[in-house]
């Protein structure tokens, strides 16, 4: 979020987009706009979406109608990236737009935005504009990218090569996106290295090391507090460990990533990563493992709904 402190991230489902913005200009803030902003901050931090979303578009009123451009860029961005997360991207695309104009207009650095934008093009399939507006963090003139930024632009364009099968391209991508996050150590990009490693490493069938980069993406996602990704990461870490012919591991990150998401509130993929869980273990022998996957399911559906679904 912009105006937070170092280490605030975008929490973008899907491989999350860090969005770690200059430090904020030392200027006399508006009393109602900061404390308006200072409570969506912590709204945001908690998790709280709806809560955050509705402060935000308060911030952006207030912005508004002091007519500060930055102030009303920093608003809208913060707003989009909030809408975004709860997956509301058609809501977030209009915020965006308003975003860059506004910060262009204080010329202020619009490369936080252009990456936004780029991600949500991604999570809509649309891959010329991912890369369209990946390639305007270098172009835009109001754009001020730092190692953070290049990086995350190497991981968007190393996902659409590993999209099209394109190995040598992504693994050079990544090559790059490594190197650049050494500069700009967060744990966001090391997350985003790890997972594009990995999936690379899953196109070219090294399942056991693939696996290994999704277990490493899970600890970087626990560290950056990206509770959803977490739990996406656990279940490829699943998947790789299934498809290197280890049902143990497979059923253990299985299980962590059920209990992750269900705690989330994510209950169909829970139930889908818990009845892997639950049908590796029962194959490999582990009786105990098996039990304790068939008691989460249970709390994932109740014995009332389990008779239905039966029927």
């Amino acid at each position: 979020m912009r105006r937070l402190a170092a280490g605030a991230v975008l929490l973008l489902l899907l491989t999350a987009c860090s969005s770690v913005p200059k430090p904020a200009t030392v200027r006399v803030r508006d009393a109602e706009l900061a404390r308006l902003d200072d409570g969506a901050r912590h709204a945001f931090e908690r998790e709280s979406s709806a809560q955050a979303v509705n402060l935000y578009a308060q911030v952006l009123r207030r912005a508004r109608a002091l007519d500060d451009a930055e102030e009303v860029g920093n608003a809208a961005y913060n707003l989009a990236v909030c809408l975004v997360a709860a997956g509301r991207y058609d809501a977030a695309e209009g915020f965006l737009r308003e975003a860059a104009i506004e910060l262009a207009r204080a010329r202020a650095n619009v490369a936080d935005v252009l990456l936004v934008q780029a991600r949500v093009a991604q999570l809509r399939g649309n891959a010329e504009a991912t890369l369209r507006f990946a390639g305007e963090v270098f172009t835009h003139p109001f754009s001020n990218p730092g190692p953070g930024h290049r990086a995350e632009v190497a991981l968007l364009r190393g996902d659409i090569a590993c999209d099209r099968k394109q190995t040598d391209q992504a693994r050079a991508l990544w090559s790059e996106a490594r190197a650049l996050s050494r500069a700009s150590p967060d744990a966001t990009l090391v997350a985003g290295v790890e997972r594009l490693g990995g999936r690379i490493l899953l196109v070219e069938r090294r399942y056991e090391i693939a696996a290994q980069a999704f277990d490493r993406e899970a600890v970087a996602r626990r560290d950056a507090r990206q509770l959803h990704e977490l739990a996406r990461a656990l279940g490829r870490a699943g998947e790789a460990w299934e498809l290197a012919g280890k049902p143990l591991l497979a059923a253990d990150r299985y299980f962590r990533a059920a209990r992750s998401g269900l705690a989330q509130g994510g209950r169909d993929s829970a139930r889908r990563w818990q009845q892997q869980a639950e049908q590796l273990a029962e194959r490999a022998g582990d009786a105990q493992r098996a039990r304790q996957a068939r008691a989460l399911g249970a709390e994932i559906l109740p014995p009332e709904h389990a008779v239905a679904a039966e029927r």
